[in-house]
C-alpha cells in the first residue's frame, strides 16, 4: 500500500510553491499558513510572505506592524505572533535551525502534534506521523475505524496503522502523499474512489460504505452577534481605532457598538452590511457614517487605509470606502 500511494503521489501530486525546495523555512511557513487555511488561500499569501520575509533570521526581526500587514486576510492572527515568537527561539537557541527533536519542537509556540509531525517528516525525513483531518478520514475508510474525527481512540488506532505503514525514507513524501490524497480523492463527501490508487485496500470501499466513515462529528451552532460599524470622516481622514482584545489584538478596525438600532447615532448613513464568521462565533455587521468623532480615534487618510493592517471582518467596509472614489463619506452623509 505504501509503495502504490508513494508511485501515486510521483506521478499527481500538487505542485506548491513550498514544496520540493529542500527549505525547512518554507516548509515551517507553509504549515503555520495552512493550520486551518486552505491550500488555494495560501498559495499567494505564502509567495507574498517570502518575498519579504525570505527566512528565519528575517522572521525573527519582523515589525509587528509589518507582520499583521501581510498576514492580514488569512485570520487567526496569533498564528502568526507565534510563529515570530518561534522564529526568534530557533535563531537563539537552535542555531536558526528547526528542531529534529520531537519534545524540542512542540516546545515552540504555535507547534501542536500534527505540525510537529509534518516539519519532522518533510524537514528532516524522519519516520514521523502527521495526523490530520484528512488522514483520519483515509485510515477510517481503508480499515473501517470506529468514530469521529476528534474521538482519542479513533486518533489512536489510526496512529497505530500509519506507523506501520511509515517507509523508512521518504517518510515526507508519504505524509504529503496523504495530504493530496485526502484534498483531491478521498474528500469528505463525493470521493472519487475511481481514482484513488488504494482503492483495492480500502475496506469501505469493498463494503460500499466509503461515506459513512468516519463518523460526523456533531456541531454546536456558534452564536450569533450584531454589531454597528462607525464610520468617522473628518477632511478627508478616517477615524480608526487598534484592537486590544485577543480577537483583533493589534489590527486595526472601525469603532463597533453592540445591536443594530442606528436611532442614537448623530446623522447616520446607511453604508452597507456583511456577516463573517469566525471559528466560534458569527458577526451580523451594519455599517453606518455618523458625524461627530470619539475618544481614542487615529485619523488615517482615505488613500492610505490599506496600508493598516486589518482583519477581514472589516476589511470589507475599508474596500467600500476606497471605492467611493471622488464621492467622500461627507458628502454621503450630506
Amino acid at each position: 500500500m505504501t509503495q502504490k500511494l508513494l508511485s501515486w503521489y510521483d506521478e499527481h501530486k500538487r505542485e506548491l510553491p513550498w514544496r520540493d525546495k529542500g527549505n525547512p523555512y518554507y516548509v515551517y511557513l507553509s504549515e503555520i499558513m495552512l493550520q486551518q487555511t486552505r491550500v488555494d488561500v495560501v498559495r499567494d499569501y505564502f509567495q507574498r510572505f517570502i518575498a519579504e520575509v525570505p527566512d528565519f533570521n528575517a522572521l525573527a526581526q519582523l515589525d509587528e506592524e509589518k507582520l499583521l500587514h501581510l498576514w492580514q486576510g488569512l485570520g487567526y492572527y496569533q498564528r502568526a505572533r507565534r510563529m515570530k515568537e518561534a522564529a526568534r527561539i530557533i535563531m537563539n537557541e537552535h542555531q536558526g535551525n528547526i528542531p529534529e527533536d520531537l519534545d524540542e519542537l512542540l516546545k515552540l509556540p504555535g507547534i501542536g502534534p500534527y505540525t510537529a509531525g509534518a516539519l519532522l517528516s518533510i524537514a528532516h525525513d524522519q519516520k514521523a506521523p502527521a495526523i490530520d483531518g484528512n488522514v483520519i478520514r483515509i485510515y477510517a475508510r481503508l480499515y473501517l475505524l470506529e468514530g469521529t474525527p476528534v474521538d482519542r481512540e479513533l486518533k489512536r488506532e489510526v496512529q497505530e496503522h500509519l506507523l506501520h505503514d511509515l517507509p523508512d525514507e521518504r517518510c515526507g513524501d508519504f505524509n504529503q502523499a496523504l495530504m493530496d490524497l485526502g484534498a483531491t480523492i478521498c474528500k469528505p463527501r463525493s470521493p472519487l474512489c475511481h481514482d484513488c490508487p488504494l482503492q483495492e485496500d480500502c475496506l469501505a470501499y469493498q463494503e460500499g460504505v466509503v461515506e459513512l466513515y468516519p463518523e460526523r462529528t456533531k456541531t454546536k451552532d456558534s452564536p450569533i452577534y450584531e454589531k454597528t460599524l462607525l464610520v468617522f470622516s473628518n477632511d478627508g481622514n478616517i477615524g480608526l481605532l487598534r484592537g486590544e482584545e485577543n480577537l483583533l489584538q493589534g489590527l486595526w478596525r472601525f469603532p463597533t457598538i453592540e445591536g443594530h438600532d442606528p436611532s442614537h447615532l448623530t446623522n447616520p448613513h446607511y453604508l452597507g452590511e456583511r456577516k463573517h464568521i469566525f471559528s466560534h462565533q458569527v458577526w451580523k455587521m451594519k455599517a453606518y457614517a455618523v458625524d461627530g468623532s470619539m475618544e481614542g480615534l487615529h485619523w488615517v487618510p482615505k488613500n492610505k487605509l490599506h496600508d493598516y493592517p486589518m482583519a477581514r471582518a472589516f476589511s470589507w467596509l475599508r474596500d467600500l470606502i476606497k471605492q467611493e472614489n471622488n464621492e467622500t463619506i461627507e458628502a454621503k452623509k450630506s
